[in-house]
């Protein structure tokens, strides 16, 4: 127990870190307007079929458990 109280607070310290740094790039991209942040009701056109497209073909792959059995085996990697 007493291990995993020490692991728990060092893992909080990296992730801090992380999102402290993960902040000021993304403010300091945004203030030198390089990308522009937008919600999924602001896109339009060929942004919405873009990110459309990427999710269905890209993420959601990722993000779905596969089923393996007889009928589908594990894939060959």
């Amino acid at each position: 127990k007493e291990q995993l109280t020490i692991i728990k607070k060092e893992v909080t310290k990296v992730i801090e870190k992380q999102y402290k740094l993960y902040t000021t790039i993304m403010d300091k991209i945004k203030v030198e307007g390089k990308i522009s942040i937008k919600t999924y009701e602001e896109l339009q056109g060929k942004e919405l079929r873009f990110i459309e497209n990427y999710y269905n073909e890209t993420l959601f792959p990722i993000l779905t458990p596969m089923a393996i059995d007889t009928f589908r085996p594990f894939p060959h990697l």
